[in-house]
């Protein structure tokens, strides 16, 4: 029996191991939830246990708030993107660089994934999980079509949307993870809803040891990108 298995038979409560990204992996509100540490409280306190780290973590403030699942699947995508050795910008790269942002005119992308052979221009990645009009922002991005390919991820297609930005193994692994991320977010919004601590059995999946980010080149991207954009922006002066 591997250790992740032999962890994961310690919990009778509901409770299996999923990929977490590195953008979440030094955050202890999400420690404490993954690993059900709430379960050694009572059940009044485990509940408001809960939904406290959640908020905390700025997520779950409303029964239609899916942020907690656009950042999962943003920051798991850019661990394999950084396992591929892909070079990428961030949405908080894009806005933190006006000239980049001017050029998307004011939208951000939640990743723009640098071109590699295969990949003639660079690839807008939007993951969409709902509260805005999907189609006005599509069209807006489509714009920028001449420059970028525009790729819009769901979280109900993520086996044909991923096709193509990442390795046919890896979109697998991503959909198999994403899954029980998915039903371990639901345990949580029901135990808080139905104000029961809840119990119930799916296998334990492998994981992987995710890789470091390229910085040096994607501080080059980020200056291509930033030049190419003044260049265009002051063409547009003109």
């Amino acid at each position: 029996m591997t250790n992740t298995e032999q962890e994961c038979k310690r919990y009778s409560v509901f409770r299996k191991s999923f990929h977490i990204p590195k953008a979440w992996a030094d955050k202890e509100d999400v420690t404490f939830l993954v690993n059900h540490s709430y379960t050694t409280s009572q059940a009044d306190q485990a509940l408001e246990d809960i939904a406290r780290r959640l908020k905390n973590l700025g997520y779950m403030r409303s029964e239609s708030d899916n942020r907690m699942i656009h950042d999962y699947l943003c920051y798991f995508l850019q661990d394999l993107l950084d396992k591929n050795g892909d070079v990428y910008l961030t949405e908080e790269e894009i806005r933190s660089s006006k000239p980049i942002r001017c050029f998307f005119e004011g939208l951000t992308p939640d990743l723009l994934i640098k071109t590699k052979p295969g990949r003639d221009k660079p690839l807008i990645v939007d993951v969409y999980t709902g509260g805005r009009d999907a189609g006005n922002t599509k069209a807006k991005y489509k714009a920028f079509g001449s420059v970028a390919d525009l790729m819009t991820v769901h979280p109900n297609s993520l086996l044909t949307d991923l096709t193509g930005i990442l390795p046919v193994d890896d979109v697998a692994y991503m959909h198999r993870h994403f899954q029980v991320f998915m039903t371990e977010y639901q345990y949580w919004k029901s135990c808080v809803s139905l104000n029961m601590i809840l119990k119930s059995d799916i296998p334990c999946l492998p994981i992987t040891s995710p890789v470091s980010r390229n910085s040096e080149l994607t501080a080059q991207f980020a200056l291509g990108m930033k030049e190419y954009a003044e260049f265009v922006l002051n063409r547009s002066n003109i």
